[in-house]
């Protein structure tokens, strides 16, 4: 088993996440287990000493097309608690619209790491065995209760909007047409 360690996140301003927490009860400089579960397997590693990502490899060769195609990594890794762990795209497979579908690993998830990766652009992408695939983010999670509760009292601007609602300051109101 090999032991990678995590670069210290620090918590500043507005997240982008919205699962993201400052709390501190968790390590955020603790060890990552990753092990090989296939001869094949290389350890994801860090491109640059300030990436946020581990970069995935892929064990043999795939041809990624329009269809989903589930990429071996080979290996496996232990989460810390709480955390998750999120598969990303890599920016140079995005450029020819390879897209990284469900990337959630959960901290008690102990098997072999696979991704789902699609062709967007309708062309067949070819990889080969050792290509980096995709990049995983060790990303803090708030793991509370749930709570039933009442709507808000306090209203935001916001309002229920939603999808792309906040892209035109002079449209406040979204209309959505149902087939019910």
């Amino acid at each position: 088993m090999f032991t990678l360690h995590s670069v210290r996140t620090t918590i500043a301003g507005v997240l982008s996440c919205p699962f993201a927490t400052a709390d501190t009860d968790h390590d955020m400089d603790g060890p990552i287990q990753i092990w090989t579960e296939h001869p094949d397997a290389k350890l994801p590693i860090r491109g640059s000493e300030g990436a946020a990502g581990l970069d995935l490899y892929a064990i043999q060769d795939e041809t990624v097309t329009e269809r989903v195609t589930i990429i071996n990594t080979g290996i496996g890794v232990k989460i810390p608690k709480g955390h998750y762990g999120h598969v990303c795209p890599r920016s140079s497979l995005a450029l020819k619209g390879v897209t990284v579908l469900a990337g959630v690993i959960d901290a008690d998830y102990q098997g072999t790491v696979k991704v789902l990766l699609q062709s967007s652009m309708g062309d067949p992408i070819k990889l080969t065995k050792g290509d980096r695939i995709a990049q995983l983010l060790i990303i803090p999670v708030h793991m509370g209760k749930v709570q039933e509760s009442t709507a808000p009292v306090v209203k935001t601007g916001r309002n229920v909007g939603g999808f792309g609602s906040t892209d035109n300051p002079h449209n406040k109101t979204v209309t959505c047409r149902t087939n019910n």
